[in-house]
């Protein structure tokens, strides 16, 4: 489906031509973010406009769920491009827990 360029900053996507029903364009959605995931240059590890470019989503759903390894998945769904699941360490989930207690408190007092 993708033909990378030697140094990986662009790509051809094949097979997207024609009609789509909202199933084919997740899988395409799917499908472009593995390929950004293998482009260069990386995405960013920190965002660089926090009220500009990103894609917003007011109110997302969400679920938590713990797998049996003990890793905890956070489920966050955007209304266009389907639900993204996050894995983290026990750890990682807890001090992610209270980061977003902490700045809901702020909000709060």
């Amino acid at each position: 489906m993708f033909q990378y360029s030697t140094d990986r900053t662009s790509v051809v996507v094949h097979g997207i031509d024609g009609r789509h029903d909202a199933s084919s364009i997740e899988e395409a959605t799917r499908q472009l973010g593995i390929a950004r995931g293998n482009m260069s240059p990386e995405v960013a590890a920190q965002p660089r406009d926090t009220t500009g470019n990103a894609l917003t989503v007011n109110h997302p759903s969400f679920q938590v769920t713990r797998r049996q390894d003990g890793e905890v998945v956070v489920w966050l769904r955007h209304e266009g491009l389907g639900w993204f699941a996050f894995n983290f360490s026990a750890k990682r989930a807890f001090v992610l827990g209270q980061q977003i207690s902490h700045m809901a408190n702020r909000n709060i007092e």
